[in-house]
């Protein structure tokens, strides 16, 4: 169990990740939600595409950058490769969400971040672009006006220190305590249970298929 619930220490922090990652490596092919989870660094990282994508190409404050995801290619080159031809059309370009979980040695609970891929340069520091995209709908209010969730704003990451979106951790502590007052739950529920409560209004859910039973018995 969490030592000193609603506080998260280091340790605890890394075995409930490590557990997430490890149930996501065993049945991520069972859900559809998450592109990918990876723990390292102290971080955990997870990435999905967002359900409020805009579709239709590059549209929508959206942009192709560098590298591959997907991207549009011309259609003119498809036409002109005949190996091209036998390919099925790229998707229209998607925008992907990538969060990243690191514990806060202020707070001492974990703190949410995410950036946008897929989205122009302008668009990946507008808040009104991700409340329009990212942020699940209801919650709207919530993360403008903030209360027990906090609020949305930016900042630069703690470790690429490039900016980022960020829902401030400040009342993390009353909302974990508003949701199991009596404490008792082990480092993997109090994971599941803060990205109920502070991944959920951004689009970051635990898909239920990584919650049911035991994958890794490291008993966290």
């Amino acid at each position: 169990l969490v030592a000193r619930f609603p506080s998260l220490s280091s340790a605890e922090f890394a075995a409930a990740c490590r557990e997430l990652v490890s149930r996501f490596a065993a049945r991520g092919e069972l859900q559809c939600r998450w592109i990918y989870a990876a723990f390292d660094h102290d971080c955990l990282r997870i990435a999905k595409v967002a359900a409020c994508s805009p579709g239709g190409g590059a549209r929508g404050g959206l942009d192709a950058p560098d590298g591959s995801y997907g991207w549009p290619e011309p259609e003119l080159e498809r036409q002109n490769d005949p190996e091209e031809l036998l390919r099925p059309a790229p998707r229209d370009v998607e925008l992907l969400v990538e969060y990243s979980v690191i514990l806060s040695p202020v707070y001492c609970v974990p703190v949410l971040h995410f950036s946008l891929r897929g989205a122009s340069a302008a668009s990946r520091a507008d808040l009104d672009f991700a409340y329009r995209h990212v942020v699940t709908r209801g919650h709207t209010e919530q993360l403008r006006n903030p209360g027990i969730i906090g609020g949305l704003s930016m900042t630069n990451h703690p470790h690429s220190g490039e900016p980022v979106f960020f829902v401030h951790p400040c009342n993390t502590t009353a909302a974990l305590e508003a949701c199991a007052p009596d404490g008792g739950i082990d480092c993997f529920g109090y994971l599941c249970l803060w990205l109920g409560i502070i991944g959920g209004p951004v689009g970051l859910c635990v898909p239920p298929t990584l919650v049911v039973g035991e994958v890794s018995g490291s008993g966290v």
